[in-house]
């Protein structure tokens, strides 16, 4: 047998030497350094299995692969392929243009395990397609057979046709004694045309002597009986006599009872007896020939004559074999079917029917009979004969079909959903007990009626014509609507439904209901309370932040913590509460830090926003239970207006104090009575002096605007800000320092909180009076007078510029960012081949000279060579996936391993280094611990050699244990 041809197709010409002392003499070997090389080479020689390297100059392994597979389709392809490569080789193996990849530097014997794999499936590929060669052989033979059986069978029966006009018997049919069709032998015989012989009395035809006698013999034919014959004279139209030998019986002949008469001229009997005979001969060939079963047996129960298909359908060899039996008991099962068998026959002498027969080896066989009983003169049953079908696959399917059916009925009123068929013209064809019990209607209420009358509702009649025609177009539909029930009431219902096809044609659709009334009210229920919660939780007017306990990471907040700390839910929800901290506030005890001591109580702390303004806050905090789980919900309210009206408050109460010495016990009395007054005066007064310094020694813009958004107060602020000089601007429109693209949107904002009574936040251009452009974010609020009636508006607005411009600087460090990690990852990627290339060349050298005979040092040599080999592939494996890290790639495996033979490895890696040093390593395995795990051996053993590694560089003396 010749040896497998291998080619090996790779740009290192060590590699390639490496291989060929591996795989030996069992290849034919042939190598190429290029792809443009290996393809010359397979258009001169027949290759069974090709080995290429993916990176290659000129021309990549899966380009050649590609190209190959026109000049070498049945070959088994291999990939060589490094680390970066996995996801291309998995894609090209998926794709059927690589059969298997094999990842460098890779040990011998894998590669020779793989080669021979690879030759088995060639030589597997090759006999299966021997083997349908030879089939399709055998397939196309008896294509043929069937092709020259059926243009037989054609022929027959076209002979069998024309075989009543062209027979040598004249054929006539007589209908109360008129002639109402007859062949051409006849009008031949009698000298008539067709048109003249039809519709001619019979008694007019025949000359005296023979005309009681044919008529005779028509009264007697009685259906049951044999035909009667006898000899009859004719006149024919030119006046001779013509002497012929008829015979009649009974027939129908387009619906009415009639006489069927042939007869023939005795004088061409001779001819017209080898006629018959040739006839009769066609016939039995035919009966041959037939695919179904001929018998023909005697009342007592043996077998006259049968065809080879008889022959064949119960399992024997010959005609001879089966002519001896005996039918009762080696063709039926019992005595008693064999009664019932001619019970039905003499009931039904020309009906068909079926029943069972007991083949040679004891197997049933299905048949339908097409038989009848055969009298003789005097009415006695002569023999019995018939045709028989082998119906055993179609007794079988019905009884399949028939469970089927029961099933399916089952599953059908059983189902938990209302289904109904309808026809092409959109009637219920069934229902199923679940229609009956959503919609009320019995099963003979629905059928044959639409489902536009039964269950839709006039409101979705338009709705169910476009249902309708959706899925006569093909569509699968499936919605939710409303349908009615047979009290009119009306049903939230889940419709799917599609049309049914029976070989590529519509054959009706069915509909699928089901009641989502209950789902409807819970999802109506579940987003009402949604609703209430988020308008209540945002309504909330002090910052609320939900924590979760564990991790301490937000998880939700409400408007007001978005509107005070300037960041966006999905950035809060990244960070942790303490990271809103003031810098200075960090490192002293905050709230994050008792959580676990002083839930249900409060604390204050310094808090920072994005924009680096602090501020003073005091947080209350519980543990609640959110979304499933143990939550911490804090509220902050920012103080440091409190605490500035603390310290003028307390400076007031010193005045007070003081002037309350100097008062007289005269005005005691009028100080109580006027107690009340005095305190709402002083209030309005402090509010009033605290507002007047808020405002003015704010950093922010503030401004109060009536319901036409005229100014009627403004902050100094606006003169650093804006440039413009408070008193100025009262009474002018406040929209006329907004950038002009951004006047627009102000206006509908405004508008729409004078219609709805509510402050809302928006951001703006806003333009300064030396022409430069400020980005403000301003929140407005709403005053009502006693009527609930807009009359007054105030404004807080925030310069937000550097912030946008931080915002953008931010983006564009991040893009430069990304860029310079791709150039990282695709220098890695294209470095990884060109390291481990020579990689692959010294672990295949030191693998084939550890087969060779060495002495002990130079064993020490090769595998010093070997392990030092290993641990840079390691180092280099360990640098990917740094990079697969970073750019969050890596995959870990799930395979068995045992854990010892993975830290004895990483250990004979680190014992060269301490070597010749008072170290020792050791490794303790506890008896309890399993042998074998699960999960990714490669990552595991970087761990433990980065352990033992650094353990080792800084132990000087004692031990390195691993436990």
């Amino acid at each position: 047998m010749p040896a497998t041809s291998l080619l090996i197709v790779d740009d290192e010409a060590a590699v390639r030497n490496m291989m060929r002392r591996a795989i030996g003499s069992e290849f034919e070997v042939h190598a190429a350094e290029n792809g443009d090389a290996a393809l010359q080479i397979l258009k001169r020689n027949s290759v069974q299995i090709i080995l290429t390297d993916q990176r290659m100059p000129q021309m990549t392994g899966l380009q050649f692969l590609r190209k190959a597979s026109s000049l070498s389709p049945d070959s088994v392809k291999i990939l060589l392929t490094g680390y970066m490569d996995m996801e291309t080789s998995i894609a090209s193996i998926n794709s059927d243009l690589v059969w298997r990849y094999l990842r460098k530097p890779f040990e011998i014997k894998d590669l020779l395990l793989l080669l021979k794999q690879a030759k088995d499936r060639y030589d597997l590929h090759a006999e299966n397609r021997s083997l349908t060669a030879e089939l399709k052989a055998v397939n196309d033979a008896l294509e043929r057979k069937v092709m020259a059986r059926t243009r037989a069978l054609q022929e027959s029966e076209a002979k069998y046709r024309s075989l009543v006009e062209s027979a040598l018997t004249g054929f006539l049919i007589v209908q109360d004694d008129v002639i109402v069709y007859c062949n051409a032998r006849a009008c031949a015989i009698l000298g008539f045309t067709k048109k003249g012989l039809l519709r001619l009395r019979v008694e007019n035809l025949l000359v005296s002597q023979g005309e009681s006698c044919i008529i005779d013999s028509i009264g007697r034919c009685q259906p049951r009986r044999k035909r009667r014959s006898a000899e009859v004279i004719w006149r024919h139209k030119k006046g001779g006599e013509i002497i012929t030998e008829l015979v009649c019986c009974r027939t129908v002949y387009e619906g009415r009872a009639a006489v069927h008469v042939s007869f023939f001229d005795v004088t061409e009997r001779k001819q017209m007896k080898q006629a018959i005979e040739r006839s009769e001969a066609r016939y039995r060939q035919l009966i041959d020939r037939m695919a179904d079963g001929l018998y023909r047996t005697t009342p007592d129960g043996s077998f006259v004559t049968v065809n080879d298909a008889f022959v064949q359908m119960l399992g024997y060899r010959s005609k001879k074999e089966i002519l001896r039996l005996d039918i009762p008991r080696d063709i039926y099962f019992s005595e008693e079917e064999r009664k019932d068998a001619l019970a039905v026959l003499r009931r039904n002498s020309q009906g068909t029917r079926v029943f069972r027969l007991k083949k040679k080896n004891g197997d049933q066989l299905w048949v339908e009979d097409h038989g009848r009983i055969v009298f003789d003169e005097n009415g006695n049953e002569l023999y019995y004969e018939g045709v028989v079908r082998d119906i055993t696959e179609r007794v079988r399917t019905e009884e399949e079909l028939s469970i089927q059916k029961q099933y399916l009925e089952c599953l059908f009123n059983s189902s938990g959903s209302a289904i109904a068929f309808l026809d092409l013209d959109d009637r219920v064809v069934n229902i199923n007990q679940m229609f009956t019990k959503l919609f009320g209607y019995a099963a003979v209420e629905a059928k044959g009626r639409k489902l536009e009358q039964l269950i839709i509702p006039r409101g979705k009649r338009k709705e169910g014509k476009e249902l309708f025609s959706r899925t006569t177009k093909g569509e699968q539909v499936c919605l939710d609507t409303v349908r009615k029930r047979k009290d009119d009431s009306l049903v939230d219902v889940e419709i799917t439904g599609t049309a049914i096809e029976l070989n590529g044609s519509k054959v009706g659709f069915y509909a699928i209901y089901q009641d989502i009334t209950e789902r409807k009210r819970a999802e109506e229920a579940i987003v009402a309370s949604e609703k209430k919660y988020r308008d209540l939780f945002n309504q909330i007017v002090d910052p609320v932040f939900i924590i979760d306990k564990q991790t301490l990471l937000i998880l939700d907040c409400n408007q007001p913590a978005l509107d005070m700390y300037g960041y966006r839910l999905d950035v809060l929800k990244t960070m942790k509460l303490a990271e809103l901290h003031a810098p200075g506030n960090r490192g002293k005890t905050t709230l994050s830090s008792v959580y676990d001591k002083n839930l249900d109580k409060h604390v204050t702390a310094t808090y920072m926003n994005q924009d680096g303004q602090s501020m003073e806050v005091e947080v209350r905090s519980r543990e609640i239970e959110y979304q499933g789980r143990p939550t911490i919900i804090n509220i902050v309210r920012d103080i440091s207006e409190r605490k500035l009206a603390e310290l003028e408050l307390m400076a007031i109460n010193q005045e007070l104090e003081a002037s309350k010495q100097q008062l007289t016990a005269a005005f005691e009395q009028l100080v109580a009575t006027n107690a009340q007054l005095l305190t709402n005066g002083k209030a309005l007064r402090q509010s009033e002096a605290l507002f007047r310094l808020i405002s003015e020694n704010a950093a922010d813009l503030i401004a109060v605007i009536d319901r036409r958004g005229t100014y009627l107060y403004a902050s100094p602020s606006f003169r650093h800000l804006l440039g413009y000089v408070p008193e100025q601007l009262v009474g002018k429109w406040w929209l006329e320092h907004v950038h002009p693209q951004d006047k627009a949107r102000a206006l509908e904002s405004f508008q729409e909180a004078i219609g709805t009574k509510r402050g809302y936040v928006l951001e703006y251009r806003a333009q300064h009076k030396n022409g430069s452009l400020r980005v403000l974010e301003s929140s407005v609020n709403v005053i009502c007078d006693s009527t609930e009636r807009p009359v007054k508006m105030v404004i807080v607005a925030h310069d937000i510029t550097q912030r946008k411009q931080a915002e953008l600087d931010m983006k564009k460090a991040k893009e430069e960012s990304e860029a310079a990690n791709r150039a990282k990852s695709q220098f890695l990627a294209n470095m990884s081949h060109e390291i481990r290339t020579p990689l692959n060349g010294i672990i295949g050298y030191s693998d084939l000279l550890a087969e060779e005979e060495l002495d002990e040092e130079q064993c020490d040599f090769v595998n010093v060579i070997q392990t030092s080999a290993n641990f840079l592939l390691d180092l280099i494996n360990e640098i990917l996936d740094l990079s697969k890290i970073e750019s969050q790639g890596m995959e870990l495996e799930t395979k068995p391993f045992v854990l010892a033979d993975v830290v004895n490895d990483r250990m004979q890696v680190v014992q060269p280094r301490i070597a010749g040093e008072a170290v020792e390593l050791k490794f303790e395995l506890a008896r309890d611990v399993p042998k074998t795990f699960m999960g990714d051996p490669t990552r595991l053993g970087q761990i433990i050699l980065n352990l033992l590694s650094n353990a080792a560089k800084f132990t000087e003396e004692g031990s390195i244990t691993v436990e």
